[in-house]
């Protein structure tokens, strides 16, 4: 079922944000776009790669990172644990 990323913005910072955007900086990339990354709710660049990445078990886009840091951006739950209990 699709849901907007908007909606899983969180209301302020939660507890292991940090470690869950710079997991998903350091994962593995497997593919490059030649592009600079977009924000796409204010359309402006920001630093960085657009990456596909990966952990063998889950696949993202470098720019989520952008996503959890600024928008206090929530992944499920399950993700979430994940990414926790291999950050350390």
């Amino acid at each position: 079922q699709y849901r907007s990323m908007r909606a899983s913005f969180a209301p302020a910072p939660y507890a292991g944000q940090a470690r869950v955007a710079a997991y998903l900086r350091n994962g593995t990339s497997f593919l490059a776009a030649v592009a600079l990354p977009r924000d796409v709710f204010t359309g402006k660049h920001f630093a960085g790669e657009t990456l596909a990445m990966h952990d063998d078990k889950y696949a993202w886009s470098s720019d989520l990172a952008h996503y959890v840091e600024v928008y206090n951006l929530r992944l499920p739950a399950e993700v979430e644990r994940h990414i926790l209990s291999k950050a350390g």
